[in-house]
């Protein structure tokens, strides 16, 4: 009977100590988790320093910057010239610019706390704006939000789509799509200069919608079909298509936003992945 008891008592023991064990894995694995996160978001903030323009690329000006002020502790300063070698040892396409997942890749033996350490150090480049002439107030807004309202948002390889605060904005006359990770933040994720831009449509759902840079897409959600053709009206009347431009007005008195694209024959995603 003793020896009954004994053998129950060990079972419980052994119980409770992978319980303890299974319990101590998960910890680690939560901290490990915290861990990774917090050092994802300090490569972000890394990248987007010196993504001067937001467009989610470091071109050879903006990588060279990079290089030069985190990577490269004194001595030989890279230029310019040396961007497209550098850009392709990381597995980046030089034409198209280096991506935070080469970033992530050329810090990942660092310190990511003393490199950001470094960016009290660097100056901020601003992207420089034409100068404008005054013009009459019975003419277009020179500044100003236009529009704005929560979007969702994924990324080309990440498929989940995340909201974003988004506002259609003008500044100096040249008009901007910018995106911030939550409303009435004052530091935006990036922004897409639309003179150099064009809206695509997913025609295979009603609610989702592209804007088409020369280096990339942009892939947007709406919360209903009505919300995405208001959007995509606003972006179109300042994007870079002549088309866009033209047919606005005559697209607002029609009736489904199908009908208004294909009539007019703006891009499509179908017609424009088959190019």
């Amino acid at each position: 009977m003793a020896s009954k008891n004994s053998t129950q008592s060990d079972v419980q023991v052994f119980a409770v100590l992978m319980q303890d064990k299974k319990e101590g894995q998960l910890m680690e694995m939560k901290m490990n988790e915290k861990t990774n996160e917090i050092r994802e978001n300090k490569i972000m903030s890394i990248f987007q320093h010196f993504d001067y323009d937001g467009d989610g690329y470091l071109n050879a000006e903006e990588f060279t910057a990079f290089v030069n002020s985190i990577l490269i502790d004194g001595g030989h300063l890279v230029s310019e010239k040396e961007y497209e070698e550098l850009a392709k040892g990381l597995g980046a396409d030089p034409s198209k610019g280096v991506e935070i997942k080469h970033i992530r890749c050329a810090l990942q033996k660092r310190n990511v706390d003393d490199d950001c350490k470094k960016l009290r150090n660097c100056t901020r480049k601003r992207v420089s704006t034409p100068k404008v002439v005054a013009v009459s107030l019975s003419q277009d807004k020179l500044n100003g939000v236009l529009r704005e309202g929560a979007v969702r948002k994924r990324g080309e390889l990440n498929r989940r789509y995340k909201e974003r605060y988004m506002k259609l904005e003008k500044v100096h006359g040249r008009s901007f799509l910018v995106y911030y990770k939550n409303k009435g933040e004052e530091k935006h994720s990036g922004q897409i200069l639309l003179e150099e831009a064009s809206i695509e449509l997913d025609e295979n759902n009603n609610k989702n919608w592209r804007v088409v840079t020369s280096k990339r897409k942009f892939y947007l959600k709406s919360s209903n079909e009505e919300e995405r053709r208001e959007w995509c009206l606003a972006l179109a009347e300042h994007c870079s298509d002549s088309l866009n431009k033209n047919s606005v007005k005559t697209l607002k008195g029609m009736g489904t936003f199908y009908d208004s694209f294909s009539h007019f024959s703006l891009n499509s995603g179908k017609s424009q992945e088959k190019t």
